[in-house]
């Protein structure tokens, strides 16, 4: 036969024809694979079916049991009652009557023990289980709080017991309850007779206290010697009429165990089996999906999250940086355009208002200089010459003078309140800054928060070769300093702080870097003012003010570190000295004393 002549058994299709090689390379391979896809999707859909019904089980029969124990605690908290008010002085015949309130609940009978176990009162006609009292376990009788037992060798009824010791020895309050009404009473409608599943309560002894449905089987059922052992679970059982599944748990008040087992044939209708062939119908679904995502990743997503970090940069200060088109669809374009003309705007606002910022800082400054003179040159001369004055009294005075030591706490009250001006005048005023340069002014601000705060050790580092900056640089830089160890020992808790400050040839780099705390960085320095970060905002304002940019490093535990870079004009002349000699005047080169 001539190739000519070879055609598949499909009428019209050669072949060697590129429909045919398309199809056997291409669909039928994706065919294959999509049908494995389903085949196994099915396959897991049915596996994750069976652990979702022996979950819903296992949470179903561990509720019934939960509230078995509730019914059984309530018992045990009224017995315990009972014997707290016979401690109390209660008489035995009144306490009868208080008990008649739950007599419902203990339907075998109330007993009221005396120290050698002999009834002192009972309820009418008294409790039949009286007269096995003596085959009871000794732990009954030794133990301190509730207890529940079962009485032996009684069939039908079975009764369990509930004991409460009273205080001292002086005897027990015994209840008993017919388990199985207590059973049926909770379960019943709890889990109502047109269930698929059955339900099973066994006592300690394996006696069958509830079944749904009535059932006469008397055998033990295999999951209840886990829950006799106190455990819950779920176990698949393979059965000649299928998989079971067992859900099991235990009550533990009294040793019982809960069994629910339900047949996975009826849990999975016909309908399921149905639905698990699902995916094959949802192939092209997917590949449309597949196609929206690709388009609405590629023309939505990726220009979102573009604008997002060119809105964060915003944010930051970056006013540039929505001028990179982000491209997508035409909505997404429009909004970048109004960002763009909304952070023009915002940017001719930011100008204006740093110019304000900068002159309210400068004025501040120069405030706190004229404060810092005035409390020198005034208070302080003053607070000299009553010490002076206190001191000369104080010689006037004979040394055994009753007036001595009132004079002597004055004086001490003065020299701390010129302690505490100097403190607050160098605060204001920094003169180490203006005579000495930044490094011996940092030097100092560590020397003194450490003396302040002797649980932090704080040490300053400094890399390149120092110089002196801008007055404005070197008083941004040592405000800014301040600023953070400050935030360090009021809110950082920590023990150890360093600050480095690092001079380069085209910048100079200042962190602060502590091992305390830490704290969430806001998004923005919008948010510093919202969530209550004062000093962080003007820290951020005085790096703003001189071109600097600063950056919050911190995770909640893991310490704070605050980053400024302060770029310069020009590099640094060649033979600067470290600490260049001081310039600032006669009036400035004398610490304040």
């Amino acid at each position: 036969m001539s190739p000519e002549r070879a055609t598949l058994p499909l009428p019209g299709v050669r072949w060697r024809g590129l429909t045919v090689q398309l199809f056997v390379t291409v669909v039928l391979p994706l065919t294959g694979l999509l049908i494995a896809v389903a085949l196994g999707a099915a396959y897991l859909h049915q596996q994750a079916m069976r652990d979702l019904v022996g979950e819903r089980d296992r949470r179903a029969v561990v509720s019934l049991a939960r509230a078995l124990e509730e019914q059984l605690e309530q018992r045990a908290t009224a017995v315990q009652a009972l014997a707290r008010l016979l401690d109390q002085g209660l008489e035995p015949s009144r306490a009868l009557t208080v008990a008649q309130v739950w007599q419902s609940d203990m339907d075998a009978g109330l007993a009221l023990l005396g120290p050698d176990r002999t009834p002192q009162a009972t309820t009418q006609p008294p409790p039949a289980w009286l007269a096995a009292l003596d085959d009871l376990p000794p732990a009954v009788w030794q133990a301190a709080g509730p207890t529940f037992v079962a009485v032996p060798g009684q069939e039908d009824p079975r009764v369990t017991l509930v004991v409460a010791p009273r205080a001292a020895g002086q005897g027990w309050v015994m209840a008993g309850f017919d388990p199985a009404a207590l059973a049926q009473a909770t379960l019943r409608d709890a889990f109502p007779e047109t269930a698929t599943a059955r339900l099973v309560l066994l006592d300690a002894q394996g006696h069958r206290l509830f079944a749904q449905p009535p059932s006469q089987d008397t055998t033990y059922h295999p999951a209840a010697e886990e829950a006799w052992r106190g455990r819950q679970g779920v176990r698949y059982l393979h059965t000649p009429d299928g998989e079971h599944v067992v859900a099991y748990s235990a009550v533990r008040p009294v040793g019982w165990a809960l069994v629910l087992e339900e047949t996975w044939a009826e849990v999975a209708s016909p309908w399921l089996h149905t639905t698990q062939l699902a995916p094959l119908l949802l192939v092209p679904v997917l590949l449309l999906a597949l196609t929206a995502l690709w388009f609405g990743a590629r023309q939505v997503v990726e220009p979102l999250q573009r604008l997002e970090a060119q809105a964060q940069a915003l944010a930051w200060g970056d006013y540039a940086a929505l001028d990179t088109p982000v491209g997508g669809i035409e909505e997404i374009q429009r909004l970048q355009r109004a960002l763009r003309h909304m952070a023009h705007r915002l940017q001719r606002a930011h100008e204006a208002l740093h110019s304000y910022i900068g002159a309210i800082t400068q004025a501040q400054e120069e405030e706190r200089r004229r404060l810092a003179r005035e409390l020198h040159d005034e208070t302080v001369q003053d607070l000299i010459a009553l010490q002076q004055r206190l001191q000369l009294v104080r010689r006037s005075l004979p040394a055994d003078a009753p007036a001595q030591t009132a004079l002597a706490e004055l004086q001490r009250l003065a020299q701390r309140a010129m302690r505490e001006l100097r403190r607050m005048t160098h605060d204001l005023r920094p003169l180490y800054l203006e005579d000495l340069g930044l490094v011996p002014a940092l030097e100092t601000l560590a020397q003194e928060m450490q003396s302040q705060n002797p649980d932090l050790q704080v040490e300053v580092l400094v890399q390149g070769q120092p110089r002196r900056l801008e007055p404005a640089h070197e008083l941004a830089l040592y405000r800014i300093a301040q600023e953070a160890l400050r935030n360090i020992v009021r809110h950082a808790d920590a023990t150890w702080a360093q600050v480095r400050l690092r001079f380069g040839p085209r910048q100079v780099k200042l962190e602060i870097q502590d091992n305390g705390r830490g704290f969430e960085v806001p998004e923005s320095p919008a948010a510093f003012a919202a969530q209550g970060h004062y000093g962080l905002l003007g820290m951020y304002e005085r790096a703003d003010l001189i071109a600097a940019r600063l950056s919050l490093h911190a995770e909640p535990g893991q310490g704070t570190r605050v980053e400024l870079v302060l770029p310069l004009d020009t590099p640094p002349p060649n033979g600067l000295p470290a600490h260049p000699p001081n310039t600032a005047g006669p009036q400035a080169s004398s610490p304040i004393s």
